[in-house]
């Protein structure tokens, strides 16, 4: 459950930034920096391949690119690893979003795996995750912007109401709609870890 939130949580922000961290090697006074690089791709409903004219989704893989090989440029730099979340939104059967959040996790590989020979397959980490209404349920607890948020907890919550997608989607339109706009789009995610090493006394900023 922690994970999914997450990922849930994750997924609400389309963004990139950078982190560092630094280990000293005892080896002459060098340091080895563990360089980290975020990115998200977003997709549609029931989509699981990566639609490049969707969401920034083409300008977010160039961006990946350019950074990485700037990167590479600096002395003492390799790839380490890339890491691959994917995820769904909770509408639609949970066996269905499982196997949604698969293909995402291995639709987002192979393109990546094509757009970054620099990383050999066995360095490409892949997890999936099918958010559910449950995490739903917890990120509205931490939401007091969502105009029927506390309707929506209430339906959430409710143990007799075993599905939560058909109870809400047909008995409560305008609410589906609400939170359809509001958060799905954003769940649908892919979220990318590039991590690169760094063996240099003085660190320059990744780029």
């Amino acid at each position: 459950m922690k994970k999914a939130i997450q990922l849930i949580l994750a997924g609400l922000f389309a963004f990139a930034f950078a982190s560092a961290q630094e280990v000293s090697t005892g080896d002459k006074g060098t340091t080895q920096e563990y360089i980290r690089k975020k990115y998200t791709i977003f997709f549609p409903a029931s989509v699981s391949e990566v639609v490049e004219d969707y969401k920034g989704n083409g300008r977010t893989v160039e961006t990946m690119i350019s950074d990485l090989n700037k990167t590479l440029e600096m002395e003492g730099t390799i790839p380490d690893s890339l890491t691959i979340c994917a995820a769904t939104s909770p509408e639609g059967s949970e066996e269905m979003n499982k196997r949604l959040a698969i293909l995402r996790a291995q639709k987002t590989r192979d393109l990546l795996v094509q757009k970054f020979p620099q990383f050999s397959p066995e360095k490409i980490k892949v997890i999936s995750q099918a958010n559910d209404w449950s995490g739903m349920a917890l990120m509205m607890r931490r939401d007091t912007t969502f105009r029927f948020r506390d309707f929506l907890l209430k339906l959430l919550t409710n143990d007799n109401i075993k599905n939560k997608d058909s109870e809400i989607r047909q008995k409560h339109p305008q609410i589906y709609a609400a939170i359809r706009d509001k958060l799905f789009d954003n769940m649908r995610t892919a979220s990318i870890t590039i991590n690169v090493i760094r063996t240099k006394t003085n660190v320059d900023e990744f780029v």
